[in-house]
């Protein structure tokens, strides 16, 4: 699968921005969502190929995002982005559909592991 349209969802802008800095130049078109009801209503509008989703925001956390896109029958690939790294959430969003569950700041060389692990590259 190659990746042309990611989505970034997190409730920091700054957050955001520090996200999309850190990406691989892979020349992808990016989106933002600055929460989890914008970045479900885009998904539901658009066609993307990767999702970056925060855990922690004030109107709905990721794990709501995850049940809600299966849910809905959004099958994308997202990969959970958090300050707040704890094995039991790890296996929770994992076991919610979440590739994988990286700890901020992630960095170019970490999303592109993640990539070539999931065959996404």
């Amino acid at each position: 699968m190659s990746i042309q349209k990611v989505l970034i969802v997190d409730d920091s802008r700054v957050a955001r921005v520090m996200l999309m800095k850190s990406l691989p130049k892979f020349g992808w078109t990016i989106e933002e969502a600055a929460d989890g009801s914008e970045a479900l209503k885009k998904l539901q509008q658009g066609s993307f190929d990767l999702v970056f989703l925060d855990l922690t925001m004030y109107d709905m956390d990721g794990s709501e995002v995850l049940k809600r896109m299966k849910k809905l029958h959004i099958d994308v690939p997202v990969i959970v982005v958090s300050a707040d790294f704890q094995q039991k959430m790890r296996e929770q969003v994992i076991g919610l559909g979440a590739l994988e569950f990286a700890s901020k700041p992630i960095t170019s060389e970490e999303v592109e592991e993640i990539l070539d692990r999931e065959g996404l590259k």
